[in-house]
């Protein structure tokens, strides 16, 4: 789904007319509500009727719409406030106010979402299928609950308001939910490699999003979405003045206005009819008359892009292929002929910060030459370009003032190869060069020092980037799947990197991380697959690493952890498996699956103060041979160390009073050394596992389940 700040573009621009906006608000809402409608009804045909319907009423209001409100929220309220009132489906929900007793922080643990647009999808739908199917054996009320809250990102309190209820009981629907659903779901993931390494509580949201035997096929959709068009235009809710609404295949509507207009009308000259009489006329009268009003056509129109200032845009949703929507957006600014003020323009929403004096200023977009750009005080920040140039250079000053900023999309989707920035630039905001495939050659200015989220995000032609010395921040996804990047160097001013920052720079091969940087995100690396060797500069001052810091690095060989971290977190080094040795000499904890599938891991050092080792921590090390726990170790979870075959001994201090289920699972040369008396000699006994320099081979039957607690 898009974020909050780009739903509230389409809308404003939706507002306007836009017809590209309108597309995209329509196609990121509809797979939800459909979805939540069909398993209420069990009616394709009444499940479209009634999303007809509340179409019609959102687009005819958008104008209600706040903010901070989200499109699809608002759709799924008018959805689910119809069937509410229709008899035939009666209440939604009968209320168990007993349900409010439960799960008070059940809705802020679940909400960890990932980017299942990464997981490899050979055969996604039929898993999806899978567990929709398993989801749809809850409850009603419940599975409603759980479609809104995972796959809309819809809070509780916004579900309690939408289907007449509290939100202590929405939270205890959600837990209950939760409960039915995630053992079943728990099973599939097991068995699907497709879901090796996802978060299970995330499992329901990729699901609905890639089921193909519960959703409508893309020609159903775009059908639908055809009588819909028609029903804008047929109600008012839209009226166009220069082109048809045809058949679903083929039709373009442009220069559409939202209006509540009554019978208009320009939409009764220029309805569907009579425009193909016009086109009949058109054609008799012959190939030169066409010729010669087209040729009036675009000189008119070249005269009017002279009067505007157009920003084109290519937004492409986070949705999966089946639900792919690129689309085109122009911005037009009003002609001289109307009132000053009387347009409003597309908020921007909040953005990255930047530096700019505080005066009094204009921020109406100007343009002069190929770049538009907004004005503050003495200041310029840029905010697009129209130009078809490849090789850029971005001047130091317009309109006599100072170019300070690289503004937020400014060059979204651009075709450039190579752009040079003046040494004015000192902040290259939001989404920036996102989606720049082209983009090869970019100077960063050594003013520059801030480089906001998404700056660089697919630019998948950039294979290096100088920093400047004076950078302090490296925002969230800024060089995501910048998949040519070869080489980085971070300056010694660095201090912050974002979540993702370099994800999916599978050409990166090595990176140190300055003394200076005081905070890393989660998956930092993620999927830097030829990244052999990081390193943290000493003595660091990172006090802590993000989830899935280095997940699935296959070629990490490489790396000491900063002497400040007490925990390696959950999936921090999954499936890095070139790592051969790792020193955890100051961490205490070993949280969920951190060295899961290291198949090359030998020897790993502990520290003295361990004192937890998580749940598949190291499950899957089949190279691991021997482990040393310390003295201060309390307890080793569920399949820590299962599928490690070649592990031959471990010693488990007295101090472990708790070993989890299957924690060595196929571990079938494994000696445990341990304490007479202790947990873990109990925990061999129990299941058959050999004692070092002892004989308990008389007991040979192996309770895998047993969980010794």
């Amino acid at each position: 789904m898009m974020n909050q700040r780009g739903t509230w573009q389409l809308i404003l621009m939706a507002r306007e007319g836009d017809r590209s906006a309108i597309d995209s608000l329509f196609f990121s809402s509809f797979p939800s509500a459909y979805l939540i409608l069909f398993n209420i009804t069990g009616s394709k045909d009444v499940s479209l009727k009634i999303l007809y319907d509340a179409y019609l009423e959102v687009f005819s209001s958008l104008d209600k719409i706040e903010k901070n409100d989200s499109f699809s929220e608002e759709v799924n309220k008018s959805v689910l406030k119809r069937v509410r009132e229709n008899p035939d489906y009666g209440s939604l929900l009968n209320q168990d106010k007993s349900l409010s007793e439960k799960a008070d922080r059940f809705v802020e643990d679940a909400a960890c979402f990932y980017d299942f647009n990464s997981v490899k999808t050979v055969d996604a739908a039929s898993t999806a299928d899978c567990v929709f199917t398993v989801l749809n054996t809850i409850p009603l009320e419940k599975r409603i609950c759980l479609y809104m809250y995972y796959f809309v990102s819809t809070s509780p309190e916004a579900i309690a308001s939408v289907i007449g209820a509290d939100e202590a009981y929405v939270r205890g629907v959600l837990s209950e939910a939760f409960e039915d659903a995630m053992p079943l779901v728990s099973r599939i993931c097991e068995k699907a490699d497709i879901l090796t390494g996802v978060e299970k509580k995330a499992v329901i949201r990729w699901a609905i999003r890639n089921t193909k035997a519960f959703s409508l096929s893309p020609e159903e959709v775009d059908t639908f979405y055809a009588g819909l068009i028609k029903g804008f235009v047929e109600t008012d809710v839209l009226d166009t003045s220069v082109s048809d609404v045809g058949d679903s295949s083929d039709f373009e509507m442009k220069s559409m206005k939202l209006t509540k207009k009554k019978n208009s009308i320009l939409k009764s000259i220029f309805n569907i009819r009579n425009l193909i009489v016009l086109l009949v006329l058109a054609v008799a009268v012959g190939l030169a008359f066409m010729m010669n009003s087209l040729s009036e056509y675009n000189k008119r129109r070249q005269e009017r892009e002279a009067l505007t200032s157009r920003t084109t845009l290519r937004y492409q949703t986070t949705v999966p292929s089946s639900e792919r929507l690129i689309f085109s957006t122009e911005y037009s600014y009003p002609e001289e002929t109307e009132e000053p003020g009387t347009v409003s323009e597309p908020e921007t929403g909040e953005s990255e910060a930047v530096t700019e004096p505080v005066e009094s200023s204009t921020t109406q977009p100007r343009e002069q030459s190929d770049f538009s750009y907004t004005e503050s005080g003495s200041t310029v920040t840029i905010t697009g370009y129209s130009g078809d140039g490849i090789n850029i250079t971005v001047p130091e000053t317009l309109n006599g003032k100072k170019v300070v900023a690289i503004g937020e999309n400014a060059f979204f989707n651009s075709k450039i190869i190579s752009i040079k920035l003046p040494s004015t630039v000192t902040t290259v905001g939001k989404n920036a060069f996102h989606s720049c495939e082209s983009l090869q050659v970019i100077n960063l200015p050594i003013g520059v020092t801030t480089i906001g989220n998404d700056a660089f995000r697919g630019c998948t032609a950039l294979s290096s980037v100088s920093l400047p010395s004076g950078l302090t921040k490296i925002g969230d996804q800024a060089f995501y799947k910048c998949t040519s990047l070869k080489s980085l160097a971070l300056p010694s001013t660095l201090t912050s990197i974002g979540n993702w920052a370099f994800a999916y720079c599978s050409s990166l091969a090595n990176i140190t991380i300055p003394r200076s940087v005081t905070f890393v995100g989660a998956s930092v690396f993620y999927e830097c697959t030829e990244l052999a060797k990081c390193t943290f500069e000493s003595p660091s001052k990172i006090t802590s690493l993000g989830e899935s810091f280095f997940f699935d690095c296959s070629s990490l060989q490489s790396v000491s952890l900063p002497s400040q971290v007490r925990t390696v977190p959950t999936n921090c080094f999954y499936g890095c498996k070139s790592l051969e040795s790792i020193s955890l000499t100051a961490v205490t904890h070993i949280n969920e699956s951190a060295f899961e599938g290291c198949s090359s891991l030998t020897n790993v050092t502990f520290s003295t103060a361990l004192l937890k080792i998580e749940k598949t921590a190291f499950s899957g090390c089949s190279s691991l041979r021997q482990v040393t726990l310390p003295s201060n170790t309390l307890a080793i979870g569920e399949k820590a160390f299962a599928g490690c075959t070649a592990l031959e001994k471990i010693y488990i201090p007295s101090s472990v009073t708790r070993i989890g289920e299957s924690a060595f699972k196929d571990c079938t040369s494994l000696k445990i050394d341990c304490p007479d008396g202790s947990v873990a000699e109990e925990y061999a006994v129990k299941n058959s596992i050999q004692l070092y320099g002892k004989d308990n081979s008389a007991n040979d039957t192996y309770n895998d389940d047993n969980s010794n607690e």
